[in-house]
């Protein structure tokens, strides 16, 4: 996998939410010329925890070798306030999506969607898609909201959760576990158990948890930017069933299936998900080099060789070579071409 592990997150910031309330969120610096990355968990997290707990900071890490990566935490969860954890309708949580790319600095970004985070993140492309470039989504927990919306239904498994997460928090995290992780070592089962009981506490986890699983999901045909659906071939007949509806629906989506079964980040195989996520996020990463990237946005800037050297740190003859080298692999001739093919492959806006 090109790049380098280990980019470094910023220190943990805040926004005011509407409910006067502090949303946390932290972010890579390094852009590397393509678009951001916002990660939409739609469960517990914890913006240090996460990079303290290897099983998740493997993947935030392999994921930032090649983009700016954008994390936050929920209202009431991890090190945000809960003063905002009053409303969990998909609404809200779209909004949050809003105020954190906004605080982020970002026009426009790329989702990676895991979890329990589909209504949300689904949303946020549907009603702003001038913002969304493209889509990752991590499909096993799908399944869930779509057997929930029938209203008509049986008590379903997020109630008998719910309920039990308000009446013993320890043995509700446990049963979440083992859905989100299934077939998971034990090892596994119990930090990922300790690590929701850290998160949140058992009110908001309730709470959380059903506004999730309730929540609506958009019409599929109103997301048009171009998605992966991953599918993880352990997870069974179900959740394959629910993945193809969603590729099959979704205007502009292909599905592809991965082995593993965990339900929430890749916990099982983050190397060959990350780099299955990085040849369709940016489909040029293994033909420009880094600083390729970089002199093409400057291309799309309309900035002159003299002063993109001077903005990279390179002279002028190293920036006419960066130039023709682009040129070559994008199959060009000229600037404006240049321009053109950077727009129609997501890496301009």
């Amino acid at each position: 996998m090109g790049g380098t592990h280990g980019q470094e997150f910023t220190p943990v910031r805040s926004l005011v939410g509407d409910g006067g309330g502090r949303l946390s969120w932290s972010a890579t610096a390094n852009s590397f010329g393509t678009d951001p990355v916002v990660v939409v968990t739609g469960w517990l997290s914890h913006l240090v925890m996460d990079l303290e707990s290897p099983q998740i900071a493997s993947f935030y890490r392999a994921l930032a070798a090649r983009r700016r990566v954008i994390r936050f935490d929920l209202p009431g969860v991890g090190l945000s306030d809960r003063a905002e954890a009053q409303d969990f309708g998909v609404g809200r949580q779209i909004e949050w999506i809003r105020s954190v790319v906004d605080a982020a600095g970002e026009d426009r970004v790329s989702l990676v969607v895991c979890g329990l985070g589909l209504p949300s993140g689904l949303g946020f492309a549907a009603r702003y898609p001038q913002r969304v470039s493209r889509i990752v989504l991590l499909a096993s927990a799908a399944h869930f909201h779509v057997a929930n919306s029938d209203a008509t239904a049986q008590p379903s498994l997020v109630e008998v959760i719910g309920t039990l997460t308000e009446l013993d928090w320890r043995l509700g995290a446990r049963v979440m576990a083992d859905v989100l992780l299934p077939d998971s070592a034990a090892t596994t089962t119990a930090w990922f158990t300790d690590y929701q009981r850290a998160a949140a506490e058992e009110d908001i986890a309730a709470g959380f948890l059903r506004g999730q699983m309730h929540a609506p999901v958009p019409p599929l045909p109103a997301v048009h930017a171009p998605t992966m659906v991953l599918y993880n071939r352990g997870s069974g007949r179900e959740v394959y069933d629910t993945a193809t509806r969603f590729a099959n629906l979704l205007p502009d989506a292909r599905l592809v299936i991965r082995h593993g079964t965990a339900n929430l980040l890749p916990f099982d195989d983050v190397d060959t998900t990350v780099a299955e996520i990085n040849s369709f996020l940016d489909p040029l990463g293994s033909i420009l080099t880094v600083r390729e990237r970089q002199v093409l946005v400057k291309l799309t800037e309309g900035l002159s060789n003299r002063t993109i050297a001077r903005t990279l740190g390179i002279t002028e003859s190293t920036a006419a070579r960066h130039i023709a080298n682009l040129f070559r692999k994008l199959h060009v001739n000229n600037r404006a071409a240049a321009v053109g093919r950077a727009h129609m492959l997501g890496l301009a806006v």
